[in-house]
């Protein structure tokens, strides 16, 4: 029992070991250098412990972890900034960068579109995944899902806007 659960790490780290430059590279993209390391490791410790319960783990799902793990990182920045600025009863004099203000914006205003439309709009622009890979694996016609990703787009612009 022991040497399957041990193979079992194994095929886990070295899944983990051909897509760990790139986890850190979109990781880096995403919430720069001094983060991404972080987010890297909590996705391994995550992808750990689901791989122990459910014996499956795949680049595709590592990615996955690796988008919420980016979306939480955002949303604790906002609430230790709001924190910080609520306790001085003063804005702060050393704001985050303005491209990270706006990415973690765009990040909570991404959370507040439906979970489905969600999936396709970060498997199609944050993946790199065509529409018609996209409509070959969930077995639907490339138009269908061209329509989901058009309402998609549309939910997020609407969730922007407001």
């Amino acid at each position: 029992m022991a040497s399957t659960t041990e193979s079992s790490d194994e095929a886990l780290g070295a899944l983990f070991e051909a897509c760990q430059r790139q986890l850190l590279s979109y990781a880096r993209r995403r919430v720069g250098d001094d983060a991404a390391a972080d987010i890297v490791a909590e996705v391994f410790v995550a992808a750990l412990r689901h791989h122990r319960r459910s014996g499956e783990t795949n680049i595709r799902w590592l990615f996955g972890v690796a988008r919420h793990k980016i979306a939480d990182h955002w949303r604790r920045v906002d609430r230790e900034y709001r924190l910080h600025s609520t306790l001085r009863q003063q804005p702060i004099s050393t704001s985050p960068p303005a491209e990270s203000t706006a990415f973690g914006s765009f990040v909570l205003e991404f959370d507040r579109v439906s979970a489905p439309q969600r999936e396709l709009l970060a498997r199609h622009y944050l993946d790199g995944e065509p529409l018609t890979e996209i409509a070959t694996n969930e077995q639907r016609t490339y138009k269908s899902v061209e329509s989901a990703m058009h309402r998609a787009r549309c939910a997020l612009r609407h969730e922007w806007a407001n």
